[in-house]
Parts: C-alpha cells; structure tokens; sequence
C-alpha cells in the first residue's frame, strides 16, 4: 500500500475514510458472472452499498437491482435502473412503498406473508395497477454453511415451504414466480449449488402443481467472501462447472422463464478499505490496545460479523516497520463492543499511524448507528479511471 498516497487523502478529507475501487468492482462481477450461465441475470443488493455513485456503477455495468426497502427503491430508480429490472424484497413492505412499486412497474414484488399478500391486494386495487409478485418460500432444510441462516428456521423471511401450497392457491391471481435466498456468506460451492438446484426444482413443482404460469425465478444469493479466519474462498471454479451442468439439466424447463441471483457482498467488499489513524496504544492487563478515530459508530460490520461467525475483518498498518506485535484494535467511543480487530498480530503501531481495515467494501457506514457518538460521518470516496470521485463528503462537527 502506497502510505504517501493514503497519508494525502487523509490531509485532505480527514479520518477516518472510505476508499472503494471502482475496477475492483467490475472485477468482481465479472468474476460472477463468469461462473454463471449467461441466461442468468445479477440483481445488485442495494443494501450492500446504497452509495448513489456505487449504483450507477453496477446499473452501468449492467446489473438489475434488488432492493429491501421503500428507501432503497427510491435510490434504484434516482440512480437510473430500469423499473423492470428492480425485484422487491423483504418481510416488512409499507403502503407507500407498495404503492411506489406499483406505481413504477417494477418487475416484481416478493410475498413473504398473507398478510403482505393483503397489503399489496389493497394498494393494487386503489391504484387500479398490475401487481406481478413472488412467493418467498423459507425451505424445510437449512443451508448448512451458511454464516446467517435464512431457511430451515422459524423465519420472519418467507413463507414456510410446508404451508406453500396453500400460501400459492391464495396469491395464485398475481403469482409469476419463486424466491428463495437461505442464507448469506457461504464459501461452499456445493451448498450454493444445492441451493440453487432444490429453488429450480420448488418453483417447477409449484408452478406444475397449482397451474400458474412461472415467469421469474430468484435463486437469491449469499456468494461469500474470505475473512481472516473464516476459512479459504469461495471455490470459483467449482462454481462455474456446476451451475453449468445444472444450467444443462433445466434449461429446456425453464425456457422463457426469467433466472435471476441476487449478490451484493461478493460485488463489494473487497473493493474497500477504511482507513483510520490510531490515536494512543496502552498495555492493559497483558493486552495491547491501539485506539483509533474510527471504529463502531462508521464501521459497525467487524463487531457484528465477529458475533456471528470467524470473520475477522483484514488489518493493516500503512507504515510497516517489521517489528510485530499481538494487539487489539478498537475506536474511540464509549462502548467495549467497539473493536475492529480482537487478538491480531500487526507491526508495530504508534499514534498517528494510519491503519486499513480490508473487505470494507460492503456494510460499511450506511451499516452504523450513525448519530451514536455524534461524531462527523467519514468521507466516501472511490477511484475510477484514474481520479478520485468523493461519492460522501465528510459530515461537519455541529451544535445540535
């Protein structure tokens, strides 16, 4: 890492910061789609990085948009996707938001409960509007590696598979397709082909069994990425040769049906750093502390995804010395979960040293409890084609 460089951007937008690579993330989604069968479209999960900058990226590169909220469909259609190629997901749909669907003819809407079912029946008829949905289903059987289970558990995510039958007979009028996303960060090939093969096979099914006609499957997601100990990455190669032969035993069942995944963690994280500079280091009963500008309050994702799993977040001091040492790394609030980096080994720190956190790219500060420690948000800023483009300027320290 170029220190000089990273030093300058500090002088001139403040720590801590967010730095995303816009050929980064072409990169990735080129590498997931080359694992993919070309018939197979990618829906960006807004939610993994809402930066409007960040979506005009993947719009242009052609992505479709799969958002969870009234608010980030607003940001997909501000940002230029096509309402055709925006899906609508989550357990928690608003009248408004409905109606914004709606209104704006996106392709679809997911169903996750009769009761959501409802909701979208009422708005549908005040509007006089079409209203294509999804039935989310919540499969009987878990996906074993994944980090954050999604199925196979008492879920506020979609209709339980045992109880989809009549879940489709009630919605069957609007009905065009299936939705299943199990589960998130998964580095198992063989579980996301699993995955994949048993969502083809419940939407066929159901389709055949209750006669609607089946327009648009959603194979959900949950392509992982590697942390520090959370195992090696996801198997790319193994990938491409299984969907591919999976691709061959359905694609005659599935012609002109709409196949889509959705991805936002493998597309993102790692084209970001965060960069932070330590303020003090301090020995307290055996361990070292380095405390930082930057920690909980912008960067929230190294204190939860540690909760969940061994997904340690990659650190790095940008000014290398050689001499290492055993640290824990936190911000500066007043709070003991914040921590960047429990029991790590880096060289040796001293304040006013810059450190980057890895795989940032993802869940960062549109993640934070963002007016806890009242601090000014960081900057965002990302590089492309050779210039650096602020994409969030740094908030202002304000009486409030």
């Amino acid at each position: 890492m170029n220190r000089a460089w990273y030093e300058d951007l500090a002088r001139r937008f403040g720590t801590p910061f967010y730095l995303y690579d816009g050929n980064r993330f072409r990169r990735q989604l080129q590498l997931l789609r080359a694992c993919l069968p070309p018939e197979v479209g990618v829906l960006f999960a807004v939610k993994a990085n809402p930066l409007p900058g960040v979506l005009r990226l993947f719009r242009d590169m052609g992505c479709g948009a799969e958002v969870a909220s009234e608010g980030e469909l607003s940001l997909a259609l501000e940002a230029g996707f096509a309402p055709g190629d925006i899906v609508y997901t989550c357990p928690g749909k608003t009248r408004t938001g409905v109606a914004l669907a709606l209104r704006t003819r996106i392709a679809c809407l997911t169903v996750e409960s009769l009761d959501e079912a409802a909701l979208i029946d009422s708005v549908a008829g005040e509007l006089r509007a079409s209203a294509p949905v999804v039935i989310r289903i919540n499969p009987a059987t878990p996906l074993a590696s994944a980090a954050l289970k999604m199925s196979g558990v008492p879920s506020q995510f979609g209709i339980d598979e045992e109880e989809a039958g009549a879940a489709v007979e009630a919605i069957k009028k609007r009905l065009v397709g299936v939705h299943v996303y199990s589960g998130t960060q998964v580095l198992s090939a063989a579980q996301l082909l699993f995955d994949a093969r048993r969502t083809l096979e419940l939407a066929l099914r159901l389709s055949s069994e209750h006669g609607f006609s089946l327009e648009l499957v959603d194979l959900g997601g949950g392509f992982g990425v590697p942390y520090e100990d959370s195992g090696g990455a996801l198997d790319l190669r193994a990938l491409r040769d299984g969907y591919r032969a999976l691709w061959d035993r359905y694609r005659e069942r599935l012609r002109g049906v709409r196949v889509v995944c959705e991805s936002g963690r493998f597309l993102t994280a790692a084209a970001g750093v965060f960069v932070t500079r330590v303020l003090a280091t301090k020995q307290s009963r055996g361990t070292r502390f380095v405390i930082c500008d930057g920690g909980y309050s912008h960067h929230p994702a190294p204190a939860y995804l540690a909760r969940c799993g061994r997904n340690r977040f990659p650190v790095a001091v940008l000014a290398p010395n050689g001499e290492r040492e055993r640290v824990t790394v936190t911000g500066p609030s007043g709070t003991p979960v914040d921590v960047l980096a429990r029991d790590v080994v880096l060289d040796r720190v001293r304040p006013g040293d810059l450190l980057a956190v890895g795989q940032s790219g993802a869940y960062g500060y549109t993640n934070a409890c963002q007016l806890f420690f009242s601090g000014p948000s960081p900057a965002e800023l990302m590089t492309w084609r050779g210039d650096i483009t602020v994409l969030r300027e740094r908030g202002r320290l304000e009486a409030r």
